[in-house]
Parts: structure tokens; sequence; C-alpha cells
């Protein structure tokens, strides 16, 4: 059985691509509060390259962006596969269009986006007063800049490719029975996306089926793209990383022309090693076959026999 996917609206697609270009140059100006405050930035754990920003937005006490949120998840949800395709595109126009909400029926629900406006509003001022600088300095000063993204799809990546002429993509693809497993470990995150919810005894298939459905149309987009835009593009597959992360990161830097650092060698192995303490790289590859019933598997296999099959084909090369 195969389930419904909700259709990714041209509107959307243009927006990503928008989004991330702003990225890529920097443009901190432009960009959303929503990210200038995510939790990445203000969680220890993540501050990465650029921990003066994070300091400056604990410094500053800007960095609870959830009491701002928390007015419209209840409406719009947290995720993609909490709310109907409808609810989503009404909390679109909620967000982006003022006289639309300004003449919504629902005067409850107009309270709750002017709110979700004012508290960012007021947020976003102290930013950029006080740390955008420090981000918009630190982005500028790398001279490689790497976006890793989940949800962008192939057609999202066109207009980049013709705006940015220095783009590269790695497109990493997985076997859609892990990436199942994986997704369930997420709670109500990873589990249906917009398949259809009646009924469904075998939520994983479903989830595979929704996720095989939209990684079949990428790798499809991609093989055209690859035509229009021959050496951007270099694929490979996660069980073929894990299984030798040094020559697979030393692959991708090859393909950007650029050399792996001996600290990026160093991280590897570290991690490596770490890993290798509890279990082995090709024993986390291959986890689904021993944590996924036999009837799940076969379900998964069924729907997604193309993409199995272009996966195992990647990783063997």
């Amino acid at each position: 059985m195969r389930f419904v996917v909700r259709p990714i609206p041209l509107r959307e697609q243009l927006a990503v691509a928008h989004y991330l270009h702003r990225v890529f140059l920097c443009d901190i100006d432009s960009l959303p509060t929503e990210l200038l405050l995510h939790r990445y930035w203000t969680n220890p754990n993540q501050w990465g390259m650029t921990p003066e920003y994070s300091v400056c937005l604990h410094s500053q006490r800007i960095f609870q962006p959830d009491a701002c949120q928390i007015s419209i998840r209840g409406y719009c949800g947290e995720r993609f596969d909490q709310m109907s395709p409808d609810r989503l595109d009404e909390c679109f126009h909620l967000l982006n269009n003022r006289t639309y909400r300004r003449l919504h029926r629902n005067g409850d629900v107009r309270k709750l986006f002017d709110k979700y406006e004012s508290c960012f509003s007021s947020r976003r001022d102290k930013v950029d007063r006080l740390c955008a600088r420090i981000l918009r300095e630190a982005c500028v000063g790398r001279r490689l800049r790497v976006l890793k993204v989940v949800r962008t799809t192939m057609e999202s990546v066109r207009p980049l490719l013709e705006s940015l002429p220095t783009l590269r993509v790695v497109h990493l693809l997985r076997d859609p029975r892990a990436v199942a497993l994986s997704r369930s470990a997420f709670g109500e995150s990873g589990r249906g996306g917009f398949a259809l919810r009646q009924n469904i005894d075998n939520v994983a298939a479903a989830e595979a089926s929704v996720f095989c459905q939209h990684a079949g149309a990428d790798v499809r987009t991609r093989l055209t793209l690859e035509h229009l835009f021959p050496g951007r593009f270099y694929t490979t597959t996660y069980e073929q990383f894990v299984s030798d992360p040094v020559a697979s990161a030393r692959d991708i830097y090859r393909f950007m022309n650029e050399t792996l650092p001996a600290a990026t060698v160093n991280s590897l192995r570290q991690a490596a090693d770490e890993f290798r303490g509890t279990r082995s790289t090709v024993e986390l590859a291959t986890k689904w076959q021993k944590k996924m019933t036999y009837a799940v598997a076969a379900a998964i296999a069924r729907n997604c026999t193309r993409l199995i099959n272009f996966v195992d084909q990647l990783t063997v090369e």
C-alpha cells in the first residue's frame, strides 16, 4: 500500500531557495528572526564556530524564542506532520499577510499571531543592535560556507545553482528502512508525515512510503540537473560514509577542490574510535535489520524498491 504525499507548492520551493541564498550570502539583515534566535544558537552544545554570537545572545538575555513560539504552536503545530496542509496554508497567510490576519474570522487566532509578531519584533530590535554584526562577520570571514539541509528538495536547489556559480551539492542518501527506524525514535515529529493516518497499522511503512516518494523525486530531479550543471553534484550514501569516514570525507573535499584538514581527520578518527567502544559502524548502518520486523521491512521494500536498489548500487560502487 502507498500513502498520499502532500505536493510541495512552488511557492514553498522558491521560498526555501530564496532563504538558503540569503544564508549563503551572509545577508543577516534579511534573515528571519526565528533563525537568529534558534535554539541551536542558544544551546552551549551547539555553539560550534560562532560562540561569540551565542555569548552575545545570552549576555543580552535574548535567547528564549520559545516564549514567542508557544502562542501559535497549538494552532500550527511544531512539525510539518502535526497539522493538515490546509491549516499550514492558513498559518502561512496569517504569518505573512497582515490584511489576511486582520480579516480572519476568528478573533482569538488573530490575537495569537499578533502576539507572536510583537514578541519577535521586540527581540529582533535587540538582535540587530547588539549581536547581528558578530554573526555577519563570522559568516563573511568563512571561505567555505556549508549548510546541512534535510527537508530541502532538489527543486529548491535548481535556482541556487543558477544564482551561485561556486555552489556544490553533496547529495546524501540512506536506506529507507534505516530512515524509518531512525525517525520512529523522534515520536510524533517522525511519524507518518503527510501519509493518510486512517487505519494505519504499520506507521514505519507509511513514513517510508512518503519518504521514498520525496527522495525518489529528488534523485530524478538531480539526474536532470547534473546534465544542466555538470560537476556540481556529488552523491554518496550514509552506509558508504560510516564504513570509512575519513576516506569519504576526503572524497567530498576533493570534489570541492579542497584538501581535507588534519584537524578534521583527527576529529573523524576520534569519533570513530569512541564509537567502536560500543558497536561498529557497520552495526550502526544495519541496525534496522535487527530492530525491524520482517513484515515491516518487507512492506517498506515493496514501496521503496527503486530507491533501495539505487542506494545499494551507490554503496557498492
